[in-house]
């Protein structure tokens, strides 16, 4: 195996002795430095790149692969391989109203949350169609209506970047005032009862989906647990968790990422909580053989400042998930005609550089990378991520001599703009694309 070594001072490259050196373009570059915007001063960036073969094996480039960086979004790739290899690319997540008793009328109806990051006011997956089941059950007036979100230990807001992860999340919900779930400035004025005026809204807003059913509502909203005499009355499921992800990973949806976090440490036996869930997704990544020295993860979106990863710990995940592609039942895929044809899940849930957003689809597809590496004949598959002072893109990248290559390419520690940061990291992915 060829490793390439180098030490970083400044952005300037010095290979270190024996090493091969590094392909012109990338030294160049990495000597270079990113470039300031107009009238800005250059600047100086950690940086850390790895870049592996995934046919060979071969590490072709290790700069500071090993040193520890703040990776922003590219967090998000953690929890959404681990719900990918624990529950399957073909899970749904079910929410679902209970009840007991028989008849047009039911003295107690239950909202019981699966942590659905997808679940929504109206739609397919709904409150809405929720109500619309209840109706076509033949119910005509309830009683009590009780939400169950005990699935979660209980509602919480994150430390750092005060998302709200709760069991019974609505996407789309309006709390009072018009703030959404992801408003991080109006839960920092509701906090700390922010998680109970959150589940009194998501009630008043089945009551509300029940009455425009046709459904009378003659009691009121309360937190509790589903009975164990209590059976389905309506059930709505999220899309397979593939497309779940894709939907989350593709625009990096913070307030959706959480949820997949705390989605990783529900079991038969217990809730999830914020530290259960973080230690499910660091066992997962050490399962796996990811190298989990610098590695520390907050939470599940990245915008926690105290996130760390090295980019041995992302192409170590980029690893696994092109080697293990989870093919539907059936099939029978080399890893690398999966990914040629588009058949690993964890791979299509990812960013896709040059769609360009002419049509909807091509800018779902391409999500954050839509208009990066647009007409630019290469293949680039990966996730984006950028805060203040950091910025990281990591994913899988297709050379012009036809090579699968993963990367990850991680920059923190600058005082200049993202933008800036985003645009070195093109030059940088489009010269390893020619060297290779």
């Amino acid at each position: 195996m060829h490793i390439r070594t180098t030490s970083l001072i400044f952005t300037a490259l010095v290979c270190s002795a024996g090493a091969a050196p590094l392909p012109t373009g990338v030294q160049a570059l990495l000597d270079r430095g990113p470039l300031p915007s107009a009238g800005q001063t250059a600047r100086r960036v950690h940086v850390g790149l790895l870049v592996q073969n995934l046919t060979t094996d071969e590490r072709l480039l290790d700069v500071r692969a090993g040193d520890s960086f703040r990776p922003a979004s590219n967090t998000k790739l953690a929890a959404a391989a681990t719900l990918l290899y624990t529950l399957g690319p073909q899970h749904q997540f079910e929410t679902r109203l209970v009840a007991s008793g028989q008849g047009e009328r039911r003295e107690r109806l239950t909202l019981v949350g699966s942590g659905d990051p997808t679940f929504t006011l109206s739609g397919a997956n709904s409150l809405a169609a929720l109500a619309r089941q209840v109706m076509d059950a033949g119910v005509k007036e309830v009683g009590n209506l009780v939400v169950d979100d005990t699935l979660f230990t209980r509602p919480w807001l994150l430390p750092d970047n005060e998302e709200l992860v709760s069991a019974v999340r609505v996407a789309d919900l309006r709390l009072p005032g018009g703030a959404t779930p992801r408003d991080a400035g109006q839960f920092r004025q509701l906090a700390p009862w922010t998680p109970t005026l959150y589940v009194s809204s998501v009630g008043a807003a089945l009551k509300a989906a029940l009455e425009g059913a046709g459904v009378k509502v003659t009691g009121r909203v309360t937190r509790g647990r589903a009975g164990q005499d209590e059976a389905n009355v309506a059930t709505v499921r999220s899309a397979p968790l593939s497309e779940v992800l894709a939907r989350v990973l593709k625009p990096s949806d913070n307030a959706a990422a959480e949820q997949l976090l705390a989605l990783t440490a529900v079991s038969a036996t217990g809730a999830s909580s914020p530290a259960l869930a973080r230690s499910s997704v660091t066992a997962f990544l050490g399962a796996i053989g990811v190298n989990r020295a610098g590695v520390l993860l907050v939470d599940g979106s990245g915008l926690s400042r105290n996130d760390r990863l090295t980019p041995n710990a992302v192409v170590s995940l980029l690893r696994f998930a092109f080697r293990t592609p989870l093919l539907a039942s059936g099939e029978v895929l080399t890893p690398l005609d999966a990914f040629r044809t588009h058949r690993n899940p964890f791979v299509e849930a990812l960013a896709v550089g040059g769609t360009g957003t002419a049509t909807r689809e091509a800018a779902l597809n391409g999500g954050t990378l839509a208009t990066r590496f647009v007409n630019s004949g290469l293949d680039v598959r990966g996730k984006t991520g950028t805060i203040i002072g950091a910025s990281a893109l990591s994913g899988y990248l297709v050379t012009r001599s036809g090579q699968v290559l993963a990367f990850s390419l991680l920059m923190d520690g600058y005082g200049g703009f993202g933008s800036e940061l985003r645009a070195y990291q093109d030059e940088l992915v489009r010269a390893v694309a020619e060297a290779y």
